[in-house]
């Protein structure tokens, strides 16, 4: 029996609003390689799109999983990867600054402490549209101020830079983690 390629199965009209998305599988050896691997084509058309976009996965796993277990497989890695850099690049989690492992382990912990406020705050105090900013973007926007406190009276307040360009998201943030503590307080009486 022939195996059908992806153009015999483009002939069939796509479903209007409709993502299509298939697997393709091949064997292929490198010069360098020591055995042939198998190779996952994934390709995928956007609803109302012309084209497809292709991903080539690499793998040794061979007829134990589906194409599609072993594509979300590799998708779940590179998302983990993703966070691993941010963690890395947003709060140095890498960075070791002393000798002692007693204060390595203070540092990572302090680090894991950052890393999960920021996330924390981006989940409940960001606009949807910017759930998905990186660790840097956020220090940039909202901790790399430059500000004076101002104390007036019996009051203080915080004036920004004129120049400051994320002004209306960084007043924003603060009104949203004014709305947090007023919603808890409000649950708790």
């Amino acid at each position: 029996m022939k195996k059908e390629s992806i153009s015999d199965k483009v002939k069939v009209p796509p479903k209007p609003n409709k993502t299509e998305t298939y697997y393709e599988e091949t064997v292929y050896q490198a010069t360098l390689w020591t055995k042939p691997r198998k190779v996952i084509i994934q390709s995928i058309r956007p609803a109302r799109e012309l084209f497809f976009t292709h991903a080539f996965f690499v793998t040794n796993l061979t007829n134990v999983f589906s194409s599609k277990t072993i594509v979300r497989s590799y998708q779940k890695r590179g998302t983990m990867e993703n966070y691993i850099k941010e963690s890395k690049n947003g709060v140095h989690l890498d960075r070791m600054s002393s000798y002692h492992f007693a204060c390595n382990e203070v540092r990572m912990m302090l680090s894991l402490l950052a890393y999960n406020l920021t996330n924390w705050l981006r989940t409940f105090c960001f606009p949807k549209e910017q759930k998905n900013m990186q660790l840097q973007m956020i220090r940039t926007r909202i901790i790399k101020v430059a500000s004076k406190l101002v104390r007036s009276g019996r009051s203080f307040y915080v004036k920004l830079a004129s120049s400051f360009v994320y002004a209306t998201f960084f007043w924003d943030f603060l009104q949203r983690i004014q709305r947090l503590q007023i919603e808890s307080e409000s649950l708790s009486t």
